[in-house]
């Protein structure tokens, strides 16, 4: 599949979700959530973005993988979280994003990504042309966190001078961010779904980001499930970070 048709699908379910957000059934489609088996939820919403999405790609020869239907992965493959941030979804925070990528390998090149935040429009994708916002080198670097874990107090050892931290909802929201010049990196200490982070790997790489996780920066999607913690940054800052977060 090349770039000009998955830039197709990805406008059609655009289309789509927006429709799907102004539609008058939002409301109940949110409120009509069930846990499942990892304690994780999902809504109406989840689901509707998920059957999209396979319909769209449906004449291409490729794996669908989704948080909501999956068995094994293999290539290529669109790979979807539907709705990332779903707690956050269901609190009415405007903290979420759906996730698409297509796979043709393992490697993070020669793929491609798209992340969308269907309340606030924010848009990013690795075929967007992009430009690099100049930063004060005296500035703190700014990093997002999970809601979650800075509500647990677990970046409360921090104390460096050198950067400041920020909660936000949603790991695909926060990696498309990253990759849009709000933030300076990203961590998670808690691990994730190749689902979670698929699109965003892909743009970040083609933005001069790294990934660095299990001691060393990845550029492979090896596993389905990634163990944390995870940071995402410039090389340049890459053993400023570790030492701060002692990984």
């Amino acid at each position: 599949m090349d770039l000009d048709d998955f830039e197709n699908q990805i406008k059609n379910i655009k289309r789509r979700v927006v429709a799907l957000f102004n539609s008058s059934e939002l409301i109940k489609k949110l409120g009509e959530a069930t846990q499942k088996g990892d304690s994780s939820i999902v809504t109406q919403v989840d689901i509707e973005i998920s059957e999209i999405v396979k319909e769209e790609f449906s004449e291409f020869e490729l794996c669908f993988y989704s948080e909501e239907e999956f068995d094994e992965l293999s290539y290529p493959a669109i790979v979807v979280d539907p709705i990332d941030g779903t707690r956050e979804l269901e609190r009415g925070l405007q903290e979420c994003a759906v996730s698409i990528a297509l796979l043709n390998s393992q490697n993070f090149n020669d793929n491609y990504g798209w992340i969308y935040n269907p309340y606030t429009q924010f848009e990013i994708s690795n075929w967007q042309s992009f430009i690099a916002p100049k930063k004060n080198r005296d500035q703190k670097l700014l990093g997002l966190v999970s809601n979650s874990e800075w509500i647990r107090g677990k970046y409360n050892y921090v104390t460096s001078s050198e950067i400041a931290l920020a909660p936000r909802g949603s790991i695909a929201f926060k990696l498309g961010l990253l990759g849009a010049g709000a933030c300076d990196f990203v961590i998670t200490l808690r691990p994730k779904n190749i689902w979670d982070i698929a699109a965003g790997n892909i743009i970040l790489n083609d933005r001069n980001f790294v990934c660095f996780m299990n001691g060393k920066v990845v550029d492979e999607f090896n596993e389905t499930r990634l163990d944390g913690p995870i940071l995402w940054c410039h090389p340049e800052n890459l053993d400023m970070l570790r030492s701060i977060f002692q990984i």
